[in-house]
């Protein structure tokens, strides 16, 4: 069965910033598989509709789908898959996410204001692990874990690795590539 796997970035992000390129090759030349890193609109200021209409207009579900995502593009993947609630056994790994009012990105609202249904994306999620570093000073690990939690998903702390962003030197992330390889 096809995969389509896509990738959702952050805030302030791009498809070619961070670890994004470094996954995405390691993909097409060790596992024949395709990384589809998503575009969205104004990542400098997000706006929901316009990042879920990019949603609803390149992820397509015809087969096993699988959502990473980083940052905000976390709490992206939970607001798309809510709204398309006939998609099922979507396996997903998220990165430095999180679900709630951060007092560090206030300009973040407009996302975390947004009512998700645990209940329901546990029913639409198979396999789900969450990602975080005990010193990320953007997304403190907490709103991670308590992210995970609330799916029922794996939690992984890792000692370090900030957030996961390029300008950290996280060019890599062999722990999410590892993680994708026990889902292929």
């Amino acid at each position: 069965m096809t995969k389509h796997i896509y990738l959702v970035h952050g805030y302030q992000s791009s498809p070619h910033a961070n670890w994004f390129d470094w996954l995405k090759t390691q993909l097409k030349f060790k596992n024949q598989q395709q990384l589809n890193v998503l575009h969205l609109p104004t990542p400098n200021h997000p706006n929901p509709g316009a990042w879920d209409h990019a949603c609803h207009t390149t992820i397509t579900a015809n087969g096993d789908l699988i959502l990473i995502g980083h940052s905000l593009g976390c709490m992206q993947i939970l607001r798309f898959l809510q709204q398309h609630p006939d998609l099922k056994q979507v396996n997903v790994i998220l990165v430095g996410g999180f679900s709630e009012h951060l007092t560090t990105l206030p300009e973040l609202d407009a996302f975390t204001n947004y009512q998700l249904n645990f209940q329901q994306l546990k029913q639409q999620i198979s396999h789900l692990t969450v990602f975080a570093a005990k010193n990320d000073a953007i997304v403190n690990f907490e709103y991670t874990a308590k992210l995970a939690h609330n799916l029922n998903g794996s939690f992984v702390l890792l000692p370090t690795g900030h957030h996961f962003m390029g300008s950290e030197g996280y060019v890599k992330l062999p722990v999410v590539y590892n993680e994708l390889l026990k889902i292929l």
